[in-house]
């Protein structure tokens, strides 16, 4: 079965194989929140089934948003199809419903509030490489994030959360604390946008050992029932990487050796 993938980066985005990512979020010594507010109404586009870029507005308080979204569980294989995008574009709660598959931008009443999100009959995958830039190793990680649920269907969906340390061949839960499933509302009536925006936080703990340079994969899954789907999303994802004590305090001082030598 082929894989449609793509990832998103701070000019556009450009299509990959998950064993070929380079770009990856770096998280150094302080968090790094993606929100997605310059998603707009030019979600759409060209897209190679065989690789490549195209233009796409997407920044974040970081100025690039590594996020890819698969078929499947898994990104195992790499194919990407216009389809995906069909219609595309950005969905509004309040706006006419809209029973299409698609990759969206996932908008509020608010016209500067994004989300990056699908509605699909299937499952996706919502993956974000990290990368430890902080110059030291991190056994900890914290994210933070929103699930938020902009129409309702009959397939109570499930949004769970793990990671990978192989670049995304194996997610695993091992070490996991917090990060509960988050299932979609699916009380009557069906097939109708909500009049208000489910919104749901989560954080999750992870116990993992990420030497500096190398990557831990966390991953968003959208785990399809039966009936029809509904638009659901991500927002607000804010990635800590969180030290050793006595490494935090070794970066402390270091930091603080940085100022020094700069007022010299």
């Amino acid at each position: 079965m082929k894989i449609k993938s793509f990832i998103f980066a701070a000019s556009g985005f450009s299509l990959f194989s998950p064993h070929l990512v380079e770009a990856a979020l770096v998280v150094g010594t302080s968090p790094v929140t993606l929100n997605f507010n310059n998603l707009n109404t030019n979600f759409g586009g060209s897209y190679s089934a065989t690789g490549g870029t195209t233009t796409f507005p997407v920044n974040t308080t970081t100025g690039t948003a590594p996020i890819a979204i698969y078929s499947g569980a898994n990104g195992v294989e790499f194919f990407v199809s216009t389809n995906d995008f069909n219609p595309g574009g950005v969905y509004s709660n309040t706006g006419t419903y809209s029973n299409s598959n698609s990759i969206r931008a996932l908008q509020t009443a608010s016209t500067t509030d994004f989300a990056i999100g699908v509605k699909d009959s299937a499952n996706r995958s919502f993956v974000m490489p990290v990368r430890n830039g902080t110059g030291v190793t991190i056994p900890t990680w914290k994210v933070d994030y929103f699930v938020e649920q902009y129409s309702k269907g009959a397939s109570a969906t499930i949004i769970s959360f793990s990671y990978s340390l192989d670049s995304g061949v194996t997610y695993i839960t091992t070490g996991l604390t917090g990060g509960a499933n988050v299932v979609a509302n699916t009380t009557a009536p069906i097939d109708v946008n909500l009049s208000s925006v489910i919104s749901t936080s989560r954080t999750a703990t992870i116990t993992a050992s990420v030497v500096n340079g190398s990557e831990i994969w966390f991953r968003w899954l959208y785990d399809h029932q039966t009936g029809t789907s509904m638009h659901m999303g991500l927002d607000d994802i804010t990635v800590a990487a969180i030290p050793e004590p006595n490494a935090a305090a070794l970066l402390g001082v270091l930091g603080m050796f940085g100022i020094l030598r700069r007022r010299r």
